[in-house]
């Protein structure tokens, strides 16, 4: 699986003339694909820990905050992970992966 990924991208390094394109390219289907994933994960999740937290003595309320910090960190993590992965595999020789 990992070779058909490296495959790919040494592909469109003939097609994208730089680097910096095919990143940004995996780039924003990553982030678009964590923006997506993450509104019904928010609404699901503000329904079942409001219902949780009910049942307390002491109530909390949630605030927007919380939902937008989980979401920056997952999608920083995941973007640092996808351009390290994306850069490393451009830059390889494509006589490396290509050959049978």
């Amino acid at each position: 699986m990992q070779s058909l990924w490296k495959q790919d991208i040494i592909l469109l390094t003939n097609t994208v003339p730089s680097i910096s394109g095919i990143v940004m390219l995996f780039t924003k289907e990553t982030s678009f694909l964590i923006t997506i994933s993450t509104l019904p994960a928010w609404i699901l999740s503000y329904f079942v820990m409001d219902k949780w937290l009910q049942h307390f003595h002491f109530r909390i309320s949630l605030s927007p905050w919380e939902f937008l910090l989980s979401f920056t960190v997952v999608l920083m993590i995941a973007l640092i992970t996808v351009w390290y992965r994306t850069y490393r595999a451009a830059v390889i020789n494509p006589a490396d992966v290509l050959k049978l």
